[in-house]
């Protein structure tokens, strides 16, 4: 690359909050250790030295594909330890962490949907989408309703509000909506889920 090397284009990509989630592999000649340290430490998923092995490479890809979709699946199955207000148990992933709390500091506004998230997070929304995709698989408005639900799954284990109450607490506007979303999401409905 002219202007740059390899490692500062991986910290500018790592540093990037449009970026950051997007798996970077260093294809190098420099095999000495003082530069695959300064390649890992760039934030790099893999270091390959020239000359390299096909196979090798495409077993590094397939790997990185995996754990991007273990990710996936685990976001998926574990909404409480996605929104987890004690960030320490949250996966370190700036990003997600900064989604959440913006959702949370605006949960009772049925209005904040994808727009108005984008904007806080100074990203257009085709990024946040392409960002919360990559990351979570879902698009913005489900991620966001996703969000939405699991704190008023934790309100109705740990408040004496109602069903009615807490959905518009959450930013449902209509009580049977949030019921068919809270169903769909987790099986059963609001009142079963509170007994």
């Amino acid at each position: 690359m002219p202007k740059t090397t390899g490692i500062e284009m991986c910290k500018k990509l790592k540093n990037d909050l449009r970026t950051d989630h997007i798996p970077v592999i260093l294809l190098t000649a420099k095999a000495q250790d003082k530069w695959r340290i300064k390649g890992f430490s760039s934030g790099a998923d893999s270091y390959i030295t020239k000359p390299f092995i096909k196979e090798e490479l495409l077993i590094v890809i397939e790997q990185l594909i995996l754990k991007k979709n273990k990710l996936i699946e685990k976001f998926n199955k574990d909404y409480s330890g996605l929104i987890d207000k004690n960030r320490s148990q949250r996966k370190k992933n700036k990003f997600i962490d900064k989604t959440i709390d913006l959702i949370q500091q605006n949960l009772d506004n049925s209005d904040y949907g994808p727009p108005e998230l984008a904007k806080d997070l100074s990203l257009s929304e085709s990024q946040v989408y392409r960002k919360l995709k990559a990351i979570t698989d879902k698009p913005t408005s489900i991620f966001i309703r996703t969000v939405r639900l699991e704190e008023a799954r934790n309100m109705i284990e740990n408040s004496d509000k109602t069903i009615s109450e807490i959905s518009f607490d959450t930013g449902f506007n209509d009580p049977s909506w949030f019921s068919r979303a809270f169903k769909e999401t987790y099986g059963h409905s609001p009142s079963d889920h509170a007994k």
